[in-house]
């Protein structure tokens, strides 16, 4: 129920942070936003995993190697599926602070 809840209100913050990029321009269906949101569940799951059999400092050491990988690759698909803005200075910007905060969220 926590879980359901935090990817609501965080693919409510995405879906909200596009619209302030382009409105009608820019367009991510809610599924694929729910799915960049939903990786770090999988990284989660997994580090429980390790830390159940191998101890608490391997644990940690894989939950944060995880979460900056999870970061990474939802940086990275972001980037790719929100347009870049034309030739406005602050739109680059602002683009830019919108992908850090999507990867941001995975942490």
């Amino acid at each position: 129920s926590t879980c359901l809840l935090t990817l609501v209100l965080e693919v409510g913050l995405m879906k909200g942070g596009l619209y302030s990029l382009g409105g009608a321009y820019v367009r991510i269906p809610w599924l694929d936003l729910c799915v960049y949101a939903s990786y770090k569940y999988v990284s989660i799951a997994l580090g429980l995993l390790i830390g159940i059999f191998m101890g608490t400092a391997v644990y940690n050491g894989v939950m944060l190697y995880v979460s900056a990988a999870t970061a990474f690759f939802v940086y990275k698909s972001m980037h790719r599926a929100v347009p870049r803005p034309g030739h406005e200075a602050t739109g680059h910007k602002r683009r830019m602070y919108y992908l850090l905060a999507c990867a941001g969220l995975q942490l």
